[in-house]
């Protein structure tokens, strides 16, 4: 977070959102704006460039293998009047929050799917799930009975698993059994 002055001149960088607010209103407010700030006035300045997080997930299958699904997900804040009341000083209270939830969700979903399906369809089972959990959340639109439309000013733009690692290597030795014994075979 930035330091300001209680009082004078306080500029937003291009990329950032700057929202003035005096007597408990938004005074002033725009990207990469320049306003005087007097003592009675505060200052929210948000990063409006695009975020990434990393998230990593242990959990076991339908079947009961153990597996860590590692992933990417990108976001940005694209209503700042609705985004600076949710997050706390900076966008990292935002990325840990998004990271626990990214968390939790994986392991519902993984839970629920086989090996096969984890490690073959990463992109339309876990992604696309997690997408779908997600998103409505940031919407404001978390549950059926939530009448709260306005969200939390932030967008997934995408979700990417990039790794699904089998946890037992006596497990991932017996997958890859059969190749190996075709691939043998072929040699000889």
């Amino acid at each position: 977070m930035k330091d300001f002055p209680k009082w004078g001149r306080v500029t937003a960088e291009p990329h950032e959102y700057l929202i003035q607010i005096k007597n408990g209103r938004v005074k002033a407010h725009g990207q990469g704006i320049s306003v005087f700030k007097w003592p009675s006035d505060s200052i929210a300045v948000l990063p409006t460039s695009i975020a990434k997080l990393s998230f990593s997930a242990d959990q076991v299958t339908r079947e009961k293998v153990g597996v860590e699904v590692r992933g990417l997900a990108v976001y940005r804040i694209v209503e700042p009047l609705l985004a600076y009341r949710m997050i706390d000083n900076d966008r990292s209270s935002l990325t840990d929050i998004l990271r626990d939830m990214f968390v939790g969700a994986t392991r519902r979903i993984v839970s629920s799917l086989t090996l096969d399906e984890c490690l073959t369809h990463r992109k339309e089972r876990v992604a696309a799930a997690l997408m779908n959990e997600i998103a409505p959340v940031l919407a404001g639109e978390g549950a059926a009975s939530d009448s709260a439309h306005t969200g939390w000013g932030v967008v997934l733009d995408t979700i990417e698993i990039q790794d699904v690692k089998v946890l037992s290597q006596e497990v991932f030795a017996r997958l890859q059994a059969p190749f190996r014994e075709q691939l043998a075979l072929r040699a000889m």
